[in-house]
């Protein structure tokens, strides 16, 4: 199906479906599965404790952009960032929380705001787990963040400072340090923070505001002790940065916008 067509259906078609309720279970990491939890209130924000003044600032920041991405084919759930990027306004994900549920996701807000979001960036060839979706509109109840790769070699963020906002489990924008530990053969990030199922999607930063990874697993060993997996929640693993091609992504948003101009320019 041509970009043209999904557009027209996405925001022509589809609109009238309605949104899909808050029954979602929560989106299940590679570690195990989940379960079903009800969900708690938002709480007034309080202040945030990290070990710098650069961290904290970025982890306000996270905080704002936060969002849940709702897969309504699968019945799953992860987290997402919101960002604004050449104009237009975008959700980075995982791969995985998007994976086999069609091209429209809904994305929601912690204050309850709810909007459909296409998917226009997918790719999962390994180390990478990453989507992008695109909203027709900005959000009203969110703040964007910059897209800020980070660009100098993996290995140099061993050591670095680390913040993402995500909802795992029952939790709701819950911002989580860290500290990158590794750098994996394949080029994934590897840290050590906490994660837990809903948490995939996260995007996590360094002290600068800059991307380093999309949260994607946490670790799981076994060993011939026991014939039960040890999952280690406090080892996350994440897509690389250069998991996002930013000339694909610039590439494919201008033809989004072109078909988006010749469709609203038809129906006037």
């Amino acid at each position: 199906m041509s970009l043209k067509r999904t557009i027209f259906l996405t925001f022509m078609g589809l609109l009238s479906i309605g949104c899909v309720g808050s029954d979602i279970p929560q989106e299940q990491l590679a570690c195990g599965t989940a379960e079903k939890v009800e969900a708690v209130e938002t709480v007034e924000q309080q202040p945030i404790h990290g070990t710098g003044f650069r961290i904290r600032r970025v982890a306000d920041r996270t905080r704002e952009a936060s969002v849940q991405v709702h897969n309504p084919l699968r019945g799953v759930r992860g987290s997402g960032t919101y960002f604004e990027y050449d104009g237009y306004h975008i959700i980075v994900t995982a791969a995985h929380v998007v994976a086999e549920g069609g091209e429209i996701m809904l994305i929601s807000t912690p204050t309850g705001e709810e909007v459909l979001a296409l998917l226009i960036y997918y790719d999962n060839r390994d180390p990478n787990d990453v989507a992008i979706l695109v909203l027709r509109d900005e959000l009203d109840t969110r703040t964007s963040m910059e897209l800020n790769l980070y660009s100098k070699p993996s290995e140099n963020l061993i050591g670095a400072q680390t913040v993402y906002t995500g909802d795992p489990g029952h939790q709701r924008n819950m911002t989580i340090y860290g500290i990158v530990s590794g750098i994996h053969g394949n080029r994934s990030v590897i840290l050590q923070s906490y994660a837990w199922g809903g948490a995939s999607g996260s995007v996590v930063f360094d002290n600068r505001g800059r991307v380093i990874g999309i949260l994607k697993a946490i670790d799981v060993n076994r060993s011939g002790v026991s014939p039960y997996p040890q999952i280690n929640e406090n080892i996350v693993w994440l897509s690389p940065p250069e998991s996002i091609d930013l000339v694909l992504l610039s590439d494919t948003l201008m033809e989004y916008g072109a078909a988006m101009e010749a469709i609203m320019g038809g129906a006037e």
